[in-house]
């Protein structure tokens, strides 16, 4: 029995409403229909098509929370005043009519409600929070006898905004002293062209099984600096967004949403994409590669293979091997290298010194309470203290380490940098989601099967290069236009040789040792035919052939979980399962919510490629039977330039 009083900790466990899920079973309507008829239209004087739209997105929210963890509670504000209508992130409208469907089951007893505690200002000991609501015996009776599952469950809704652009508001009385707001801005070609490859990745992914092969349960587990358990729900639906920063599409941009990005790297070593194993790759000292670049040098080439986080620092270096004890000379090695690595990039981002050390500590802190995290804090008998003094020290050392870009520690330059990041990661999202193979991004490091590795790896050297040379010709960054969506019914992507970036190679596992999954990028040449800038900053790379980007270590698995085996035997099941219209494949002439949903997309995006990518089999995925005589001859063909030296 589901009780209807809940401690303080138990509602602290919760997430806000989401009625952007979609859901378009059968059951839902039945069980909406159930409800609504036999409870509700004697209440309400609104219309019934309104009262019924708004209650199919509740129940859907609430089933999926329930199918998440039983024990997940909703956040609601009953307030309509924090609901902007008309906002392109509030689409699906939480409006008058929604709050007063929530009342309406609060009062019949299908959930149950907690009010909200007061502002902060308003009491002295304990958290402010929104109302909180969860589903009683008698909703749950009638969830339970639902047919659908959470694959049936989309987490966005066709025309759900992907482009998110914030604005920092300050928080007076609060620990934080800026919260991100999302506002309005007016849509451009190279906005919708962005939005074309969200929308396209969102798909693709929607149709695609990841999960953690080891993996006993539905979540996994990660720890703050506060010992707190903090759950990772592995979720089959991730809505997939960009987002940017300080009212500017020129900072941020970063691709956000899946529950894999903040998954510890323990487990991601472990996922699996479609059933099948996956290799995780990574640029190398992204940030401070571009802002060498920025400076018009080229940083691997001056770091000529040593590691960057590699500094002397005698509290840890001499430290003899009897004081060690139970605490290995590995241990040290790491916990040193992530300290360096923290303060490094917290830098590019802290205003001022005592920010960066304090978020040091905090980041330690978290690291070593995670049991299954490699970084472990010293002992006190080895390190005290981490004292304000002993970061000050490193950090001077980390600025004459990098005096060509030392001006730009603590400017707050970071949100820059993401943008540049972000629009090679933008980059390979295309490239991959163009030829329908699933990629995973952690910011600057890559998930993909391992017999997409080596193709991975070239794309990555291309993606670079590409950005690089934009960055040299035109510092500013501004939003790029799709190109590898325009190719989609072929094989041929843009500039990129075939062979290499458009067909599966295997990526092959590193050595062991130190630098152990580095890998030499090739040197590339004249790359843009007859584009004249590029050929007067191709001279700067002329010596690239060096060690770029770096594989995560992979630890062997046993046999899968049977919960990831019945994971994945369902979402088999449902991929099988004919077109319907939930698929979001087409249009359902009878079902004028849906039509909406489309008219709202053809307003934000290009449906001729976007349909045009449902559509199309990528040369990969053919056999020689599917390919036109024009294909074949152009696929044969070997008047390619060989663009690799």
């Amino acid at each position: 029995m589901v009780s209807s009083i809940k401690s303080k900790e138990e509602l602290l466990y919760s997430r806000p409403i989401d009625v952007h899920k979609a859901c378009y079973h059968q059951d839902i309507w039945h069980l909406r229909d159930k409800i609504y008829d036999e409870y509700i239209r004697p209440l309400t004087k609104n219309s019934s098509s309104s009262v019924k739209r708004h209650l199919q997105k509740i129940l859907v929210d609430l089933y999926h929370a329930r199918l998440q963890d039983p024990d997940l509670l909703i956040q609601v504000s009953f307030n309509n005043n924090d609901y902007i209508l008309g906002s392109r992130y509030n689409k699906i409208h939480i409006t008058q009519t929604t709050l007063d469907v929530l009342r309406t089951l609060i009062k019949l007893g299908f959930l149950h409600h907690k009010e909200g505690m007061p502002a902060r200002e308003g009491f002295k000991v304990g958290p402010s929070y929104q109302s909180r609501i969860w589903p009683s015996d008698k909703l749950i009776s009638l969830l339970d006898k639902a047919k659908f599952n959470i694959l049936d469950i989309r987490s966005y809704d066709i025309d759900r905004e992907t482009i998110v652009l914030n604005k920092k508001v300050k928080t007076p009385k609060a620990k934080k002293k800026y919260k991100n707001v999302k506002i309005d801005y007016s849509d451009t070609p190279a906005i919708r062209s962005m939005r074309l490859v969200m929308t396209c990745y969102n798909e693709l992914l929607r149709t695609t099984h990841i999960d953690i092969a080891s993996a006993e349960k539905d979540y996994v587990s990660s720890f703050d600096e506060w010992d707190q358990e903090n759950k990772r729900f592995i979720n089959q639906q991730c809505f997939m967004y960009r987002g940017f920063s300080d009212s500017t599409f020129e900072k941020g941009g970063r691709i956000q949403g899946g529950w894999w990005e903040s998954c510890p790297s323990f487990y991601r070593q472990h996922i699996y994409i479609n059933g099948n194993p996956t290799v995780e790759i990574d640029y190398n000292s992204t940030h401070p590669a571009i802002l060498y670049q920025m400076e018009g040098l080229n940083f691997f080439d001056i770091a000529d293979g040593r590691d960057l986080y590699d500094l002397n620092v005698p509290e840890l270096d001499d430290v003899p091997h009897y004081q060690l004890g139970n605490y290995t000379r590995q241990h040290l090695a790491d916990f040193k290298r992530f300290l360096i690595k923290r303060l490094t990039l917290v830098g590019l981002n802290a205003e001022d010194e005592k920010g960066l050390f304090g978020a040091t500590v905090k980041a330690i802190t978290a690291e070593d309470k995670n049991p299954d995290s490699p970084i472990k804090r010293p002992p006190a008998y080895i390190l005290e203290t981490i004292s304000d003094s002993f970061l000050a020290s490193i950090w001077l050392n980390i600025k004459q380490k990098h005096q060509p870009i030392a001006h730009h520690f603590l400017s707050g330059v970071s949100p820059r940098l993401m943008r540049i990041e972000s629009n090679i990661t933008s980059n390979l999202i295309e490239h991959f989601t163009a030829l329908k193979v699933p990629i995973l991004t952690v910011h600057d490091s890559y998930i993909v099967e391992k017999r997409w590795g080596e193709t991975l790896v070239n794309a990555m050297q291309s993606a670079w290069m590409e950005e690089m040379a934009r960055l040299q010709a035109e510092p500013n960054t501004k939003p790029r236009k799709s190109k590898y969506l325009m190719h989609l019914t072929s094989h041929v992507n843009d500039h990129q040789r075939r062979e290499e970036l458009a067909e599966p190679i295997e990526y092959v596992n590193p050595v062991a040792g130190y630098g152990a999954g580095r890998t030499k990028l090739k040197q590339v040449g004249d790359w843009m035919r007859g584009t004249q800038s590029w050929s007067e900053v191709s001279s700067r790379w002329s010596k690239w052939n060096t060690e770029v980007v770096s594989s995560k270590p992979t630890a062997p698995l046993g046999a899968p979980t049977e919960r990831y085996k019945l994971s994945l035997k369902k979402f088999q099941d449902w991929v099988k399962e004919p077109e319907n219209v939930w698929s979001g494949t087409h249009r359902e002439v009878d079902n004028p919510e849906v039509n909406a949903r489309y008219d709202g997309l053809e307003a934000m995006v290009n449906m001729d490629l976007y349909t045009q990518w449902k559509h199309c089999t990528p040369v990969w995925m053919r056999t020689i039977e599917d390919m036109s005589d024009e294909e074949l001859d152009d696929w044969n063909s070997e008047t390619v330039r060989d663009m690799y030296e």
